[in-house]
């Protein structure tokens, strides 16, 4: 028993660093909604590993859920940003830092 339930735990903590290795953003991820599946994937993850966990490891898991939910905001609001900045007519590139934030 002791052995099955930690090969679950190393198959759910080997799922959350693959997932988390893939993670980062790129103006090209705004012109679909691939991230959010990746997010949505990330937070199945880390309900998995609290399965997996039985209860016990709970700091990782709050932890975690704490990174997914900010990682969520980040994305929204970088897609935000991204939307603002295609539609807007600024007179700088629109991909250019120094035009960003700036109306």
């Amino acid at each position: 028993m002791q052995k099955e339930r930690t090969e679950e735990t190393n198959s759910a903590v080997e799922a959350i660093q693959n997932l988390v290795a893939g993670l980062s953003l790129s103006d090209s991820d705004f012109h679909d909604d691939t991230r959010v599946a990746k997010v949505r994937d990330f937070s199945k993850a880390v309900q998995d590993l609290e399965i997996a966990f039985a209860g016990s490891e709970t700091w990782l898991t709050e932890w975690l859920s704490a990174e997914h939910y900010k990682g969520a905001l980040l994305y929204t609001s970088a897609k935000t940003n991204w939307a603002e900045e295609q539609s807007s007519t600024l007179s700088a590139a629109p991909f250019d830092p120094q035009s960003r934030g700036k109306k």
